[in-house]
């Protein structure tokens, strides 16, 4: 079972990467997002999976990857060079550059390092 597990796991990936890598995907992407409040500053240099949900008012810098079903809330900041994968973050949380997150749950005012 767990052999079957990581080739799904492998699958999901492959996906992922097929829909982030095409510019002109990855940019309908981040416009969409845009329209709905989120203030992507550089989106040529931003890689946000379309499964993923974010809240209005979040400011997100460049050099940023978030996939797998990750939810973010409203009024964050994230700054530059993060990884979020398969996360919860709640509303008015900063993110300081350089951190990856994974799998985790981060509550409402947080601000990381």
């Amino acid at each position: 079972m767990v052999e079957i597990e990581k080739i799904l796991e492998k699958e999901k990936e492959k996906e992922i990467w097929k829909e982030l890598g095409n510019r002109e995907k990855r940019l309908e992407i981040l416009s969409n997002f845009q329209k709905e409040g989120v203030i992507i500053v550089d989106p040529e240099h931003t890689y946000i999976e379309s499964k993923v949900k974010i809240g209005k008012g979040t400011l997100i810098l460049p050099n940023v990857f978030i996939f797998l079903d990750t939810i973010i809330g409203e009024n964050c900041i994230i700054w530059g060079c993060n990884v979020i994968i398969g996360s919860k973050i709640g509303n008015s949380v900063k993110i300081e550059s350089f951190c990856k997150i994974e799998g985790a749950e981060i509550g409402d005012l947080a601000s990381l390092r």
